[in-house]
Protein backbone atom coordinates (compact mmCIF):
# COMPACT_ATOMS: atom_id res chain seq x y z
CA UNK A 1 0.00 0.00 0.00
CA UNK A 2 1.48 3.30 -1.07
CA UNK A 3 -0.37 6.61 -1.10
CA UNK A 4 2.55 8.57 -2.55
CA UNK A 5 2.52 9.41 -6.21
CA UNK A 6 6.19 8.52 -6.58
CA UNK A 7 6.08 5.08 -5.01
CA UNK A 8 8.49 6.14 -2.25
CA UNK A 9 11.25 7.24 -4.67
CA UNK A 10 10.95 10.90 -3.61
CA UNK A 11 10.84 12.10 -7.23
CA UNK A 12 7.24 13.30 -7.15
CA UNK A 13 7.87 16.39 -9.25
CA UNK A 14 10.17 14.66 -11.70
CA UNK A 15 13.69 13.24 -11.55
CA UNK A 16 15.36 16.66 -11.38
CA UNK A 17 13.06 18.55 -9.01
CA UNK A 18 12.72 16.02 -6.16
CA UNK A 19 9.77 15.40 -3.94
CA UNK A 20 6.54 17.36 -3.66
CA UNK A 21 5.42 19.47 -0.68
CA UNK A 22 2.98 16.80 0.55
CA UNK A 23 5.37 13.87 0.25
CA UNK A 24 5.84 13.61 4.05
CA UNK A 25 2.06 13.67 4.55
CA UNK A 26 1.55 10.78 2.13
CA UNK A 27 4.52 8.85 3.53
CA UNK A 28 3.10 9.28 7.03
CA UNK A 29 -0.27 8.03 5.79
CA UNK A 30 1.49 4.97 4.31
CA UNK A 31 3.18 4.25 7.64
CA UNK A 32 -0.12 4.59 9.56
CA UNK A 33 -1.96 2.27 7.15
CA UNK A 34 0.78 -0.37 7.38
CA UNK A 35 0.86 -0.06 11.17
CA UNK A 36 -2.92 -0.51 11.34
CA UNK A 37 -3.00 -3.46 8.94
CA UNK A 38 -0.17 -5.14 10.87
CA UNK A 39 -2.15 -4.75 14.11
CA UNK A 40 -5.31 -6.53 12.92
CA UNK A 41 -6.06 -10.08 11.91
CA UNK A 42 -9.11 -11.86 10.57
CA UNK A 43 -9.44 -13.66 13.90
CA UNK A 44 -9.39 -10.36 15.79
CA UNK A 45 -11.99 -8.83 13.47
CA UNK A 46 -14.28 -11.84 13.85
CA UNK A 47 -13.80 -11.95 17.63
CA UNK A 48 -14.58 -8.25 18.01
CA UNK A 49 -17.33 -7.86 15.42
CA UNK A 50 -19.24 -11.12 15.22
CA UNK A 51 -21.62 -12.12 17.99
CA UNK A 52 -21.77 -15.87 18.68
CA UNK A 53 -25.38 -15.97 17.46
CA UNK A 54 -24.43 -14.28 14.22
CA UNK A 55 -21.58 -16.74 13.68
CA UNK A 56 -23.95 -19.65 14.23
CA UNK A 57 -26.45 -18.09 11.82
CA UNK A 58 -23.92 -17.62 9.01
CA UNK A 59 -22.49 -21.11 9.45
CA UNK A 60 -25.98 -22.61 9.59
CA UNK A 61 -26.94 -20.73 6.43
CA UNK A 62 -23.81 -21.90 4.64
CA UNK A 63 -24.28 -25.55 5.49
CA UNK A 64 -28.04 -25.70 4.84
CA UNK A 65 -27.45 -24.08 1.44
CA UNK A 66 -24.67 -26.61 0.75
CA UNK A 67 -26.93 -29.55 1.64
CA UNK A 68 -29.82 -28.14 -0.43
CA UNK A 69 -27.53 -27.44 -3.40
CA UNK A 70 -26.07 -30.94 -3.16
CA UNK A 71 -29.53 -32.52 -3.12
CA UNK A 72 -30.62 -30.35 -6.05
CA UNK A 73 -27.49 -31.37 -7.97
CA UNK A 74 -28.39 -35.02 -7.34
CA UNK A 75 -32.06 -34.63 -8.30
CA UNK A 76 -31.72 -36.90 -11.34
CA UNK A 77 -30.26 -39.72 -9.24
CA UNK A 78 -32.96 -39.26 -6.59
CA UNK A 79 -35.75 -39.17 -9.18
CA UNK A 80 -34.54 -42.34 -10.91
CA UNK A 81 -33.93 -44.34 -7.73
CA UNK A 82 -36.12 -47.40 -7.50
CA UNK A 83 -35.01 -48.26 -3.97
CA UNK A 84 -33.73 -46.16 -1.09
CA UNK A 85 -30.53 -48.27 -0.97
CA UNK A 86 -29.49 -46.73 -4.29
CA UNK A 87 -29.26 -43.38 -2.48
CA UNK A 88 -26.68 -44.54 0.07
CA UNK A 89 -23.79 -42.44 -1.29
CA UNK A 90 -25.98 -39.33 -1.34
CA UNK A 91 -27.09 -39.96 2.23
CA UNK A 92 -23.49 -40.54 3.31
CA UNK A 93 -22.37 -37.22 1.81
CA UNK A 94 -25.24 -35.34 3.43
CA UNK A 95 -24.41 -36.90 6.80
CA UNK A 96 -20.74 -35.92 6.33
CA UNK A 97 -21.77 -32.32 5.65
CA UNK A 98 -23.90 -32.34 8.80
CA UNK A 99 -21.03 -33.79 10.86
CA UNK A 100 -18.66 -31.07 9.59
CA UNK A 101 -21.31 -28.47 10.48
CA UNK A 102 -21.60 -29.90 13.99
CA UNK A 103 -17.81 -29.92 14.43
CA UNK A 104 -17.44 -26.33 13.28
CA UNK A 105 -20.29 -25.26 15.57
CA UNK A 106 -18.56 -26.98 18.51
CA UNK A 107 -15.21 -25.34 17.72
CA UNK A 108 -16.95 -21.97 17.65
CA UNK A 109 -18.61 -22.67 21.02
CA UNK A 110 -15.19 -23.47 22.49
CA UNK A 111 -13.69 -20.36 20.94
CA UNK A 112 -16.45 -18.11 22.26
CA UNK A 113 -16.76 -19.74 25.66
CA UNK A 114 -15.50 -16.57 27.42
CA UNK A 115 -18.09 -14.36 25.75
CA UNK A 116 -21.75 -13.82 26.48
CA UNK A 117 -23.48 -16.46 24.39
CA UNK A 118 -26.97 -15.02 24.36
CA UNK A 119 -28.77 -11.92 25.54
CA UNK A 120 -32.25 -10.45 25.02
CA UNK A 121 -31.31 -9.15 21.56
CA UNK A 122 -30.19 -12.66 20.53
CA UNK A 123 -33.42 -14.20 21.80
CA UNK A 124 -35.48 -11.60 19.93
CA UNK A 125 -33.54 -12.18 16.70
CA UNK A 126 -33.86 -15.95 17.06
CA UNK A 127 -37.64 -15.74 17.71
CA UNK A 128 -38.12 -13.51 14.68
CA UNK A 129 -35.94 -15.76 12.50
CA UNK A 130 -37.74 -18.89 13.75
CA UNK A 131 -41.06 -17.32 12.74
CA UNK A 132 -39.71 -16.71 9.24
CA UNK A 133 -38.36 -20.27 9.03
CA UNK A 134 -41.62 -21.75 10.30
CA UNK A 135 -43.58 -19.69 7.74
CA UNK A 136 -41.32 -20.87 4.91
CA UNK A 137 -41.70 -24.51 5.99
CA UNK A 138 -45.50 -24.24 6.24
CA UNK A 139 -45.62 -22.55 2.83
CA UNK A 140 -43.58 -25.36 1.24
CA UNK A 141 -45.56 -28.17 2.87
CA UNK A 142 -48.92 -26.61 1.97
CA UNK A 143 -47.67 -26.00 -1.58
CA UNK A 144 -46.50 -29.60 -1.87
CA UNK A 145 -49.79 -30.94 -0.45
CA UNK A 146 -51.83 -28.75 -2.79
CA UNK A 147 -49.75 -29.81 -5.79
CA UNK A 148 -50.14 -33.49 -4.96
CA UNK A 149 -53.85 -33.17 -4.15
CA UNK A 150 -54.85 -31.03 -7.13
CA UNK A 151 -52.77 -32.68 -9.86
CA UNK A 152 -54.31 -35.42 -11.96
CA UNK A 153 -52.84 -38.80 -11.15
CA UNK A 154 -51.55 -39.16 -14.71
CA UNK A 155 -49.20 -36.23 -14.07
CA UNK A 156 -47.87 -37.62 -10.79
CA UNK A 157 -45.84 -40.53 -12.15
CA UNK A 158 -42.70 -38.72 -10.93
CA UNK A 159 -44.05 -38.50 -7.36
CA UNK A 160 -42.63 -41.76 -6.07
CA UNK A 161 -42.34 -42.17 -2.30
CA UNK A 162 -38.58 -41.47 -2.52
CA UNK A 163 -39.09 -38.24 -4.48
CA UNK A 164 -41.91 -37.14 -2.18
CA UNK A 165 -39.75 -37.83 0.87
CA UNK A 166 -36.94 -35.76 -0.64
CA UNK A 167 -39.36 -32.92 -1.40
CA UNK A 168 -40.33 -32.93 2.29
CA UNK A 169 -36.64 -32.91 3.26
CA UNK A 170 -36.13 -30.00 0.88
CA UNK A 171 -39.06 -28.19 2.55
CA UNK A 172 -37.30 -28.66 5.90
CA UNK A 173 -34.05 -27.37 4.40
CA UNK A 174 -35.86 -24.38 2.91
CA UNK A 175 -37.32 -23.52 6.31
CA UNK A 176 -33.83 -23.79 7.83
CA UNK A 177 -32.29 -21.66 5.09
CA UNK A 178 -34.89 -18.93 5.60
CA UNK A 179 -34.46 -19.07 9.39
CA UNK A 180 -30.66 -18.83 9.25
CA UNK A 181 -30.78 -16.12 6.57
CA UNK A 182 -33.29 -14.06 8.60
CA UNK A 183 -31.09 -14.43 11.68
CA UNK A 184 -27.85 -13.54 9.87
CA UNK A 185 -29.44 -10.53 8.17
CA UNK A 186 -30.93 -9.30 11.45
CA UNK A 187 -27.53 -9.51 13.17
CA UNK A 188 -25.85 -7.82 10.22
CA UNK A 189 -28.41 -4.98 10.19
CA UNK A 190 -28.11 -4.61 13.96
CA UNK A 191 -24.32 -4.37 13.68
CA UNK A 192 -24.61 -1.73 10.92
CA UNK A 193 -27.03 0.43 12.96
Amino acid sequence: IDATGCGGKENCMGDDTGRCMTHDLWSSLNAKMIEYLDSISLKKLVDEQLAPGEGRAWIGLLFTVLVAAYLLAKHAVIASAGDYRELGPIGTNVVLLLVVWALIAQVMRWRWKERVQEDERDRQIERHAADWGHGALVFCVIGLAAMLALSPQSRLAWATPIVTAHLLVFALLWGSIVEHAASAIAYWRDRRA
